[in-house]
């Protein structure tokens, strides 16, 4: 009895200890406050300061209705079991868009478990995006908009820890009220400005927003979360999984990008709109000299494995080696001047040994002078050398080289090749292409590897050399060597260099730099108001005008590159497509010439190849010459649906900005009606490019300049007194018709065409003259046609 008796002391005393211990450990903390006035945890238990400093203190769990079920069940430790309920029912809530009830069962729901930043990024998410979709007023969209975001910022302010949420903030601060994705972005701009209760709101969590609704910029609003979740990966080295530094600090850059084409798209085109491009081009250079964690193994294996250390690299390691690569390079040359060309010279020679693989090199040779903007690293310069001898030397060398290719070719492949490739018909598309395959695999894995002169090569060519000192041979050796690291180094460096395509957005802020894009930037904008003023014709002037500064930018000096690039091409020809409203709204077409059809040229030419439909015609025209109308009618009906593709794919090319397409089309289109005629056959009641040709009808200067001739003519009609005189009226607008008609049978063959009942109207006025003046109608008369019709 007496032992027992002992224990249960023992126990409550260890009890007793262990309750004063836990309770002095874990008393909750006084909050003071810092000088800048702000509430900081005081003295109090070590796991309550250790709360505290952590964010982990669920210090607004009071603003739960004490009384719901679910926190009755948290209350009785089934937070688990509370959470769940709680969550189907937010569900169940947003399939009947009943968004104040989600709101509700979602503040629930992170006050039960706040720092589970899943909940956070779902549901400000679901509110800014989803159920602001729901409202037909942009007004009300925008009030969603915000209610997500300020429930990604309570989020931040509840996970101070949480990189990832700082990030969905940033984001969805920018893009959504001003990204391009964002349809209201404009009206969401100018609301956000406005916008005085999230300003306050804003300023309560921590972010200064301006007093002046013109400083107030989403974008800038959105860097500062985006730059709070970098600090804590960059500088407190928080974790974010998998994801690489990259990949998550990218958003921040890209940041003062949109900030800067805002500036010009808000009609700022002053100083400050140069300052924010110098300003994200500075930025982005100093991201580049950030070392990163790249989420790449560092034992160089395909996968990362968890716990395995990782690669970390800088986006300017790709031009430290540029420039490394260079300058060895230029060494290497100076070990023993012109010895390089000498070799390149003799691999080159050495391909006329074999027929054929000089030829597969023709194209290469051809553009490989054209300059690139596309970070290569494994290029030695070795056909530019090899270039520059040819012309030097064999100037005469495309012929040569044309006639060794022609060598690999079989007497049938040599005949498919003068037919333009879409004219061929699938089975000789396909003897063709294997016959091309052929050259390629030549050129791949026989010429191309001969012609290579690495550093290796050439430090075993120097090595067998007597005249070169040793520790020249020596120093060529610790060079070849250290290009043997070069391509390990390589793939890392340009691996995120590329994803984020780095190289053109440094090209793209000192495009944007210059004077002549400010100026076709400010047109364009000037443009657009005068469009929503009803000044169409003023609009389409400007534009033209916006598109020439454009042009004047790519012939500048240091800029020949741009337009060898698909991304600029590609970027600045979409400002065509606005264009093709414009002109639409002032029943227009494109100009003859105007600025940047060279661009469009080099835009088609790496989709489409217009050459191709002009050389198609061409060869269909030869055709038709022979008298061979039904192969005509196949390749004008294959050349127009070419172009009727084009034209699904550049909207702009519906209104024919470039002469060689249009011209091309127009001669399809009436080879396609004249092969058919020929034949006795009918023609068929949908024509190919039809809307196009008669467009272009419309708009062509001869058409016009005809009818007025006709206008004139009728007009002198009633004045005739010799009939001598008729002849003189009326020749020079039948002279006018004869090209016109060859040009557009669709005229003659289509009765209702309003150009059709010009000429029967014509035609009939002067059979009409004739008659009166007891004369007969010459058996040459070229509207004969018409007037049978009639």
């Amino acid at each position: 009895m007496r032992e027992s008796f002992n224990r249960k002391i023992i126990y409550l005393v260890l009890i007793l200890f262990l309750a004063v211990l836990l309770f002095w450990m874990g008393r909750p903390p006084k909050f003071v406050r810092d000088s800048s006035g702000e509430l900081r945890p005081g003295a109090g238990g070590v796991l309550a300061r250790q709360r505290a400093n952590e964010n982990l203190m669920e210090s607004r769990i009071g603003e739960v209705d004490p009384a719901g079920s679910a926190i009755k069940l948290a209350t009785l430790g089934l937070r688990g079991v509370a959470i769940a309920i709680l969550w189907h029912n937010m569900q169940e809530y947003q399939k009947r868009f009943d968004w104040s009830n989600v709101i509700v069962t979602a503040k629930q729901l992170v006050f039960l478990d706040p720092h589970f930043t899943s909940f956070w990024d779902f549901l400000g998410w679901n509110l800014a995006y989803n159920a602001s979709s729901e409202f037909d007023d942009y007004r009300d969209r925008y009030r969603w908009v915000i209610n997500g975001i300020e429930f990604l910022i309570e989020g931040t302010e509840n996970n101070k820890r949480a990189p990832k949420l700082f990030k969905t903030t940033g984001r969805t601060i920018s893009n959504k009220i001003g990204g391009d994705a964002s349809d209201e972005r404009e009206q969401y701009r100018r609301l956000f400005r406005e916008d005085d209760d999230f300003s306050e709101f804003a300023r309560k969590h921590g972010y200064s927003m301006p007093m002046l609704p013109s400083e107030r910029d989403n974008w800038k609003v959105g860097l500062h979360w985006l730059l709070a979740g970098e600090r804590l990966v960059l500088v407190e080295k928080v974790s974010i999984g998998k994801e690489s530094d990259f990949m998550f600090c990218m958003e921040s850059r890209f940041n003062y990008f949109n900030y800067a084409k805002w500036k010009r798209r808000d009609g700022d085109f002053t100083q400050a709109a140069f300052d924010a491009w110098r300003e994200a081009g500075e930025k982005w250079r100093e991201f580049a000299r950030i070392t990163m964690n790249t989420a790449l193994p560092k034992d160089r294996s395909a996968i990362l494995k968890k716990g395995a250390p990782v690669f970390y690299e800088k986006l300017e390691t790709a031009d430290l080696i540029r420039e490394e690569r260079a300058r060895l390079l230029e060494e290497l040359e100076s070990l023993a001047p012109g010895f390089i060309e000498e070799l390149c010279i003799e691999r080159w020679k050495q391909l006329a040994e074999k027929t054929g693989q000089q030829g597969a090199m023709l194209k290469a040779l051809e553009s490989a002078f054209e300059p690139k903007i596309k970070f290569d690293m494994n290029d030695y310069g070795e056909l530019q050398t090899i270039r520059k001898w040819l012309d030097k030397n064999e100037p005469d060398w495309r012929e040569k080289l044309k006639a060794d290719l022609n060598k690999r070719y079989t007497a049938e492949e040599l005949e498919l090749k003068k037919i333009p490739s879409i004219l061929l018909e699938e089975d000789k598309r396909s003897i063709l292409s294997k016959a091309d395959s052929a050259i390629g695999e030549i050129q791949a894995l026989a010429a191309s590897p001969l012609l290579k002169v690495d550093p290796k090569y050439i430090a075993q060519e120097l090595k067998a050399r007597d005249d070169i000192p040793i520790e020249k041979k020596n120093r060529a050796s610790e060079i070849a060597d250290r290009f043997a690291q070069f391509p390990e180094e390589i793939r890392r460096a340009v691996f995120y260099r590329d994803i984020l395509n780095y190289d053109y957005r440094v090209r793209e802020v000192a495009v944007e730099l210059t004077e002549e894009v400010n100026d076709a930037r400010r047109l364009r904008y000037e443009g657009r108001i005068a469009y929503y003023a009803g000044d169409r014709q003023k609009a389409a002037n400007l534009w033209y005008d916006a598109m020439q500064k454009w042009d004047e930018m790519l012939k500048k000096k240091g800029f020949e590159d741009i337009s060898k690039n698909f991304s600029f091409v590609r970027d600045i020809t979409e400002i065509l497509d606005p264009m093709v409203t414009i002109l639409d709204n002032v029943n227009q077409i494109f100009r003859s010439k105007f600025a940047l059809q060279d661009l469009i040229r080099v835009r088609l030419g790496m989709e489409n190849d217009t050459q191709v439909v002009v050389d198609a015609v061409e060869y269909a025209q030869k055709a038709f010459e022979r008298g061979e109308y039904d192969k005509v009618e196949k390749f004008a009906l294959t050349i127009c649906r070419r172009v009727e593709g084009m034209n699904e794919s550049f909207r702009f090319m519906k209104l024919a900005p470039l002469p060689e397409v249009r011209d091309s089309a127009i001669r399809a289109n009436a080879m396609y009606i004249n092969s058919i005629l020929k034949q006795g056959k009918t023609i068929p009641d949908i024509l190919p490019l039809r809307s196009f040709v008669e467009l272009m009808i419309k708009h062509d200067e001869d058409v016009i300049n005809a009818i007025k001739l006709n206008q004139d003519a009728l007009m002198q009609v009633a004045e005739i007194k010799k009939p001598e005189d008729i002849k003189a009226i009326f020749d020079k607008p039948l002279e006018a018709w004869k090209p016109i008609l060859q040009k557009y049978p669709l005229i003659e063959i289509d009765s209702t065409h309003e150009i059709n009942n010009e000429l029967k109207r014509f035609a009939t006025a002067y059979a009409d003259t004739i008659k009166k003046q007891n004369q007969t109608i010459p058996d040459n008369f070229p509207f004969k046609q018409f007037l049978i019709k009639n």
